[in-house]
């Protein structure tokens, strides 16, 4: 099981991430904000970036649980991170994520519901 230190280390490291993948988007840099994006997913999940795109839900939602039950904290910040990935499967599961977090009722973005929106609607183009 995992420990609640290493929940919020994990946490802690999608939150620098994505300070660095803004960083460089707002940089004009895209290469780099996305291969960002890859490396903290691999980092935080252990799994190839791909492969987590891939992920269907159940399988999604169980990298952010611990003994069956969603970790809402770790599904935001992994969810966060994947609203920022240019591939649209990695958006859809950003979704995915916030939908189950705003679910379980966890803390979540103020503007959960724009995000939420703007995903729904970058996933119908």
């Amino acid at each position: 099981m995992f420990s609640r230190d290493f929940i919020i280390r994990q946490v802690q490291q999608l939150t620098q991430a994505l300070a660095v993948v803004l960083f460089h988007k707002k940089a004009a840099r895209p290469d780099e904000a996305q291969a960002t994006v890859d490396e903290a997913l691999a980092a935080a999940t252990d799994l190839d970036p791909e492969a987590l795109r891939r992920l269907d839900r159940p399988a999604l939602l169980a990298v952010c649980s611990a003994g069956g039950t969603l970790l809402p904290d770790h599904a935001v910040a992994l969810a966060d991170l994947l609203y920022e990935d240019e591939d649209p499967a990695g958006r859809k599961r950003a979704l995915w994520l916030y939908d189950a977090a705003l679910d379980a009722g966890g803390a979540v973005p103020l503007d959960i519901h724009d995000r939420l929106a703007a995903l729904r609607a970058s996933l119908i183009e």
